[in-house]
């Protein structure tokens, strides 16, 4: 998974100051990143419309720590590429409009 989000998860406070600084910044801009995302897919139709978007990027963002935390522990249970398809597969898909999730789920 990502390195520097395993650092966040369970050796922040441990860090020297600067490299914290630079995880920090690092997570704010995806996570700003992510946000984002999903307003843009809300505003142009590709996605639901979603009543709270940081909400909703909490809540991947939680899936996403899930599979980090699970890697990192067991690895050969859950690889990168089995956490990456069960997220855009499976949880992802739910943030589709109706329209084009119908087509995903057709497509698969």
């Amino acid at each position: 998974m990502e390195p520097e989000l395993g650092v966040i998860l369970r050796e922040l406070n441990g860090l020297p100051d600067p490299l914290t600084v630079e995880v920090v910044a690092r997570n704010i801009w995806t996570l700003h990143v992510l946000e984002s995302i999903l307003e843009e897919g809300v505003a142009d139709g590709t996605f639901r419309q979603v009543p709270d978007v940081p909400s909703c990027r909490q809540a991947i963002t939680a899936i996403l720590t899930a599979f980090v935390r699970a890697h990192a522990s067991t690895p050969d249970k859950y690889p990168r590429a089995a956490a990456v398809d069960q997220i855009l597969n499976f949880y992802l898909i739910g943030l589709l409009a109706p329209d084009l999730a119908i087509e995903a789920l057709k497509a698969r």
